[in-house]
């Protein structure tokens, strides 16, 4: 017998779930993956794959690589603009801060293409290497080298939306603000991984550093999460606690109130234009840690653009 009108199939139900489940893991959505694995063997392999991809020099045990997934037809142009960037005088943009650590004579950059990729490699200079290794090999001499060795720990953090920056901007007519209107439609999850024996070589490590430390309520503290495995995960923004609701209104009203120069949002304008949207990050602690994170934001360009014009609006 047919369902009635206003009753929906099992078949048009299901077909509901499974729009919903590909719209949600659209790769044009908004997704950014961060993962930090305390493990030599992960940090390692990380070394050898983005020297593969980068087919760069540069060491990334000593400097961070970004990937830019570019039209081959914009690279140029997309390195143009970020080598304009990087030589401006003004340190109060985006980029300041890499700006003042070539100012000092602590970082250089370079570029290279391959295949749709724009690799940027940011190399720190031989007294800042020389320092940060003599403090990586005491740390790692006291019993984290060992702990990397011998474990695989995991900390992973996934901030998504259900929707793509064309949805966000369509979206504005009910948000407050751009900002708001990209924030308050995020998901979040964050789950961390540990061997079963972490704790203990953790408090080992922290005998090692100061034999009184283990005397501490917050190493004390530790020997609770044993078995502690984390795996937290919010639909949406108004899942969380009111007191981090409160924290992510005062940082979206931050963010408004912050005034760039008029170049700097020309410029990134123009380098979210010119990008495809997908950029990796890689770097590794050598022998210690594995960083790496994925971006995947389509349609940031456009939504960028909007946004600066709608500030002007506001400012005129």
């Amino acid at each position: 017998r047919r369902p009635p009108r206003s009753t929906q199939s099992r078949s048009s139900a299901a077909s509901d779930v499974y729009k919903r489940q590909v719209k949600d893991s659209d790769p044009t959505n908004l997704r950014i993956r961060a993962r930090v694995v305390m493990s030599k063997l992960a940090a390692d392999s990380l070394v050898e794959k983005v020297l593969a991809e980068s087919s760069q020099k540069a060491n990334p045990t000593s400097s961070i690589v970004v990937a830019f997934n570019v039209a081959e037809g914009n690279q140029p142009k997309f390195i143009e603009v970020l080598n304009r960037i990087l030589d401006q005088e003004s340190t109060s943009g985006v980029f300041g801060p890499l700006i003042k650590l070539k100012k000092k004579g602590l970082a250089s950059f370079s570029t290279a293409t391959h295949s749709s990729k724009v690799y940027f490699t940011i190399t720190f200079s031989d007294a800042l290497k020389d320092s940060f290794a003599e403090q990586l090999a005491a740390f790692t001499g006291l019993g984290l080298g060992e702990i990397a060795s011998s474990q695989e720990n995991e900390i992973t953090l996934v901030i998504s939306s259900k929707h793509d920056f064309n949805d966000l901007i369509a979206l504005r007519h009910t948000e407050a603000t751009m900002t708001a209107a990209l924030f308050n439609h995020l998901r979040l999850e964050f789950v961390f991984k540990k061997h079963k024996s972490l704790v203990v070589k953790l408090v080992e490590f922290l005998t090692n550093v100061d034999e009184n430390i283990t005397k501490e309520p917050a190493v004390q503290f530790l020997n609770f999460f044993v078995n502690l495995t984390l795996d937290l995960r919010f639909a949406s923004t108004s899942q969380l606690n009111i007191e981090l609701q409160k924290r992510m209104k005062s940082l979206i009203e931050r963010i408004e109130e912050k005034k760039l120069p008029e170049s700097a949002y020309e410029d990134i304008t123009d380098l979210a234009t010119l990008c495809d949207g997908d950029i990796i990050i890689n770097g590794a602690l050598p022998g210690l840690v594995a960083l790496n994170v994925e971006v995947s934001a389509r349609g940031f360009g456009n939504y960028v653009s909007r946004y600066l014009r709608e500030r002007e609006e506001q400012e005129n």
